[in-house]
């Protein structure tokens, strides 16, 4: 129960801060499963360590663009038409 509450408010948090940063328009998505999940998201944080399956996302702006692991804690910015994890968990950014 309490790694649930404490994932919440982390959630909470980070929520908040992207609202200041990037705009009260902001919404965030748990992506926590190995299905394509379409955007455009505009940041992705991860929750845990998160293993990007590339050859299932659009990512056709970025040449040589292999699959990657974002590490727990972990903001990194973009333009991400589509999202698909191998595993792990992250929040993803959109308006």
């Amino acid at each position: 129960m309490d790694r649930t509450r404490d994932l919440s408010k982390q959630i909470s948090g980070l929520h908040t801060m992207f609202s200041k940063t990037m705009g009260s328009n902001t919404k965030v998505k748990l992506i926590a499963d190995t299905n394509e999940h379409v955007g455009p998201f505009c940041a992705i944080t991860a929750l845990t360590t998160a293993a990007v399956d590339v050859s299932e996302c659009d990512m056709s702006f970025i040449e040589g663009v292999a699959d990657f692991t974002i590490t727990a804690g972990t903001t990194i910015y973009g333009k991400f038409q589509s999202i698909e994890l191998d595993s792990g968990s992250i929040l993803a950014y959109y308006e």
